[in-house]
Order: structure tokens, then C-alpha cells, then sequence
């Protein structure tokens, strides 16, 4: 699907989306996204002692991101993502 493709998006609300997206602004569930990708990147940066504060705002954002798509969250496989993380990272 092209970035473009607006084809989903109701005829009424194509332009009010348009004018949002040339001013920069995202939908809640691409902030979200964002959100959780600086979260992680920061997370990285981080030394050992500042980690537990950023962790914990990075399971908050999964946890909302999770809420949006109104579907139950898998929490083995979040588990294993944040162990995975965790490792990467030690």
C-alpha cells in the first residue's frame, strides 16, 4: 500500500487527513508507533543505571499501542520481545 493511498480513509474526512498530514501531524496509533521506536532507541543509548525508568515508559507505550488495536495482547510473545531486548542489550 502507498503511503498516499487515502482509498481507506472516508471521502468526507480525505481532506481534513491531507491537511493534517502536510502539517506533520500523525494518526494516534503512527505516534504510537514513534513513540515506541524512540522508547527503544533510548532505551539502547542508555547506561545500566537510567535503563528501569526508560523500560518502564517503553511497556507502557506497547501497552497502549497494544489497547488501540483492541485485540489481546499476546503476552508470551511480549515477554520474549522484551527478554530479547533485555539481552541485546546486557
Amino acid at each position: 500500500m502507498r503511503l498516499e493511498d487515502d482509498s481507506a480513509i472516508p471521502e468526507e474526512l480525505r481532506a481534513a487527513y491531507r491537511l493534517l498530514k502536510n502539517a506533520g501531524f500523525l494518526p494516534p496509533e503512527l505516534q504510537l508507533r514513534r513513540d515506541v521506536r524512540e522508547a527503544e532507541h533510548l532505551l539502547q543509548q542508555l547506561p545500566d543505571s537510567d535503563r528501569s525508568r526508560a523500560r518502564a515508559r517503553l511497556e507502557l507505550l506497547q501497552l497502549r499501542l497494544a489497547a488501540s488495536h483492541r485485540q489481546p495482547m499476546n503476552l508470551l510473545l511480549e515477554d520474549q520481545y522484551r527478554q530479547q531486548l533485555l539481552e541485546r542489550l546486557g
